[in-house]
């Protein structure tokens, strides 16, 4: 063997992972060490930290560190009271790579659990300003902006940060304050860079509907194409609340069971849109299946002024409060409202 080849230690090899999108590089990681990292992750979900220590201890031991590694290792350290040691492997994560998220993240969480929420966020800021992709550093942030006294300087890094991640903090910002304006621009702004991101509009959508906005509600929901049935029950209510009925039972008959998940939710809707006739044929379709739509079938038939076939399907519906409270407005609407008020009251009558 040569001098040189004994005197050298060839370059650590690397390879390229794709974290949120993003192609980020580290280190190889050889299976025994992965193995390890894999048990420890387990471990430490389940709050077993002692376990988890030793396997991030075993998983480290190989001839190659990693920041995700060591950044892990403190964090089970510091949820062990072990501070000194927690400083000490998060200095080891820093050497490695101290601009890496792994590492602002850990110190942030490490700083935050300390009470030093000023330093929690600053390396809050810092993941995300180094991995503005990270889906992760960006909620962590969220949850750090009103801590402290900067949270001003962390809503600019977010408004400067790329992806859809910074956006979807924006928007977590908004919905935590309760800034109606603010939720749409940044409703606004997550449609035109993703549109896929129906959560996340869903989720504004169901503030406004909180706060009294359905019109704003159903213009955000509008920049969404269709999408899956809970959307499209969000979409109908909105436009329910706005005073929209006849283009939420037009919603309602162009979806169809499929487009809201069953038989008996379309028959619920088109019930609140003012159709009980689509309504009765949905629940007629669903009682099968689903004996609860019994109850929707009685008020869709009801509405229609047919008293004895509601009556013959509250009879058939499960005893619930919704099925006794439909059998006294059949009998309200026969005119005998001593008779509808025991009824109510009493869940033995008739």
């Amino acid at each position: 063997m040569s001098t040189l080849a004994a005197c050298s230690r060839p370059p650590t090899p690397t390879i390229v992972r794709e974290v949120d999108d993003a192609p980020v590089r580290g280190p190889f990681v050889s299976p025994y060490a992965y193995e390890h990292f894999v048990r420890a992750e387990i471990a430490r979900g389940r709050g077993e930290h002692e376990e988890a220590l030793e396997h991030y201890r075993r998983a480290r031991a190989g001839a190659a560190d990693d920041v995700l590694l060591a950044a892990r290792h403190a964090e089970t350290l510091e949820a062990l009271d072990r501070r000194d040691d927690a400083d000490r492997v998060l200095g080891e994560a820093r050497a490695l790579d101290g601009e890496s998220e792994a590492y602002l993240l850990a110190r942030s969480r490490i700083a935050a659990g300390r009470g030093d929420d000023a330093d929690a966020l600053t390396a809050a800021i810092d993941a995300v300003r180094f991995a503005p992709r990270s889906s992760e550093a960006v909620r962590w942030l969220a949850t750090r902006l009103d801590a402290g006294d900067q949270a001003p300087r962390a809503r600019e890094v977010l408004s400067r940060s790329e992806g859809t991640a910074a956006l979807r903090a924006r928007l977590a910002l908004s919905l935590r304050r309760g800034d109606v304006d603010a939720i749409g621009e940044a409703v606004e702004a997550i449609v035109r860079v993703a549109p896929v991101l129906q959560d996340d509009v869903a989720a504004a959508a169901e503030r406004m509907l909180a706060e009294g906005h359905p019109a704003r509600a159903v213009a955000m929901l509008a920049q969404v194409e269709r999408g899956e049935p809970a959307l499209e029950v969000l979409r109908v209510r909105a436009l329910l609340a706005a005073g929209r009925a006849d283009e939420a039972r037009a919603r309602v008959v162009e979806l169809g069971p499929g487009g809201v998940g069953s038989a008996h939710r379309a028959a619920q809707l088109a019930m609140q849109a003012g159709d009980p006739e689509l309504a009765e044929m949905h629940a007629a379709a669903a009682v099968a299946n689903e004996p609860a739509a019994w109850v929707v079938l009685g008020d869709a038939r009801l509405a229609r002024g047919d008293r004895h076939g509601a009556m013959r399907a509250y009879a058939r519906a499960p005893r619930v409060e919704a099925a006794r409270l439909g059998r006294a407005r059949v009998i309200v609407a026969a005119g005998l409202d001593a008779l509808a008020a025991e009824v109510a009251a009493r869940p033995s009558a008739l």
